[in-house]
């Protein structure tokens, strides 16, 4: 507890993803190796009826790319997937209980 009757809670997590190919054994659709890190931060009171919160995912902002195939319409090109998660994310989350 931090407060009378409220409580903070936190978390953290890493991914890692090791390097991949997309098309194997193409060495030109190796996806180089990367780590995410994303944080969670709370504020509820002890009933638990409710928690607002804080979060960030990708907080360090790696940039990647999920996949990289050959181009369709270049056959000496090739094009790169990018991911959601490829980006930095922020937000805030409020969160309420129902029922009994």
């Amino acid at each position: 507890p931090v407060l009378d009757g409220y409580w903070i809670d936190a978390n953290a997590n890493y991914v890692w993803k090791s390097q991949t190919y997309t098309v194997v054994p193409d060495p030109n659709t190796i996806i180089s190796s990367y780590g995410l890190l994303g944080v969670n931060v709370g504020l509820s009171p002890d009933d638990g009826e409710w928690r607002v919160a804080i979060f960030a995912r990708n907080l360090l902002d790696q940039h990647f790319v999920n996949s990289i195939f050959e181009n369709f319409f270049d056959p000496s090109g090739y094009a790169q997937g990018i991911a959601v998660e490829a980006r930095r994310t922020i937000g805030a989350t409020l969160d309420f209980k129902f029922g009994p």
